[in-house]
């Protein structure tokens, strides 16, 4: 409800919308102009849900939307403040998670977001490196990507339900991370042993609600409805950087976003070159996986528009067409470029 735009009172609404028994799931928010000390409480006591200050921001109405669509009981007004409450939740927890994934911009995102959430984290770069972590430590959850080089997150997920890692229960919790989202996707992923997936670039309520299962030791989360993904074309008009979705996915800190950038704009070159080394050997397979790794990373840092040209020349090289993959080696340097331009300060 925007106090401004009322023709009523809002506490005279607020308490028309509790009244009505055919309105008890009804949940309320306040958007207010101008916040005075005690508004909050007041529409609380008027029977509303939530309550935000305008300017309202994107990222502030989606969490207070999620905490309450959550389910639980009412326990009291929702605002910006408490919902950031939510990312202390597992301070002092003990929760160890194990983050598998061959890209370095992603395990990044991932150790900063867990970080702040109260987890520990630790990092493996691929199946070996976490086959070997997985024995040596104790780990509450497993963060496992699909596609990685020498052992992919299948063949993890086997051996871990065949109980072949020494000290490692099978029924671990393990949940895959997907650059993919395809229709029927969530059952295979069950079907071969996973608890449950996210789908990358993942977001900060998905891994929470992840570990609130985790903690409560409750279903796991009901994933985001898989959505297929299209080719998207190169003369599409898609942002070249998405800077408010990447800030969001820092959890609104400046400078976790900033050192993403940082690294992306660092290890970024040096996926190029492999692709193009890719491309020389004429080997389609390791050109499809060089540029699925770009597309990923590049979705990882909200660079939309190096995203969709590497998506296309992934399909390309899936086709076998190399021929065009070397054509639109240029237009995804240029991409690269005008995004090194606009993640600049």
């Amino acid at each position: 409800v925007d106090l401004g735009a009322a023709t009523i009172g809002a506490e005279q609404l607020g308490r028309m919308v509790v009244a009505d028994s055919r309105l008890t799931e009804t949940r309320m928010v306040v958007l207010a102009s101008a916040g005075l000390r005690g508004d909050a409480a007041r529409s609380s006591e008027a029977g509303f849900d939530g309550f935000l200050p305008k300017p309202l921001r994107d990222q502030d109405l989606l969490e207070v939307t999620l905490a309450l669509s959550d389910g639980a009981p009412k326990t009291g007004i929702v605002t910006r403040h408490s919902t950031k409450e939510r990312w202390k939740t597992f301070l002092g927890a003990g929760i160890r998670v194990l983050l598998v994934d061959d890209n370095g911009v992603n395990r990044l995102v991932g150790r900063e977001m867990l970080h702040r959430m109260g987890v520990e984290v630790e990092l493996a770069q691929d199946g070996l490196d976490a086959l070997e972590m997985l024995s040596a430590g104790r780990y509450d959850l497993v963060l496992l990507d699909i596609q990685m080089p020498r052992m992919d997150g299948m063949e993890v997920l086997r051996r871990i339900r065949a109980n072949e890692v020494p000290g490692v229960p099978a029924n671990i919790l393990v949940v895959a991370m997907t650059a993919h989202a395809m229709s029927g996707d969530r059952e295979k992923l069950l079907a071969s042993g996973m608890d449950d997936y996210l789908t990358k670039p993942f977001s900060p309520e998905a891994v929470l609600g992840i570990l609130e299962r985790c903690v409560t030791k409750n279903a796991l989360l009901t994933p985001e409805d898989a959505v297929s993904e299209q080719p998207v074309s190169m003369a599409s008009m898609v942002p070249v950087f998405d800077r408010a979705g990447l800030l969001a996915r820092s959890m609104d800190d400046e400078e976790i976003m900033q050192m993403v950038i940082a690294g992306f704009l660092e290890d970024f070159p040096n996926q190029l070159e492999e692709f193009k080394l890719a491309l020389e050997s004429g080997d389609a397979v390791a050109v499809a996986r060089r540029l699925h790794n770009i597309k990923g990373v590049a979705s990882t840092v909200s660079a939309e528009e190096t995203r969709a040209c590497a998506l296309e020349l992934e399909r390309l090289a899936v086709a076998d067409d190399l021929a065009a993959v070397r054509i639109g080696l240029a237009r995804l340097e240029e991409c690269f470029e005008r995004l090194r331009k606009e993640m600049a300060p």
